[in-house]
């Protein structure tokens, strides 16, 4: 659903493009597991990430300058 610009709500879809995420971050943690004993050297661990929802975002203007850019660059448009 969506709101046109008099206020009427509306079904249907609609896509915006709002930007690009280029880098996610991830809080990572090693638990120690309790090992049977065998002969190793090795410490088990596990890794577990869990993400905190930060990051790196580039903005849909930003995306659209870098195409304009790279398009005048490359003389294809004027």
């Amino acid at each position: 659903m969506y709101s046109d610009k008099s206020g009427m709500t509306n079904i249907g879809s609609r896509c915006f493009f709002v930007g690009v995420i280029a880098s996610v971050f991830f809080r990572r943690q090693l638990n120690q597991i309790v090992a049977i004993p065998i002969p190793t050297h090795a410490l088990p661990m596990a890794e577990q990430q869990e993400m905190i929802d930060l990051g790196i975002v580039f903005k849909a203007r930003t995306v659209a300058e870098a195409v304009d850019a790279f398009l005048k660059a490359k003389n294809i448009i004027a």
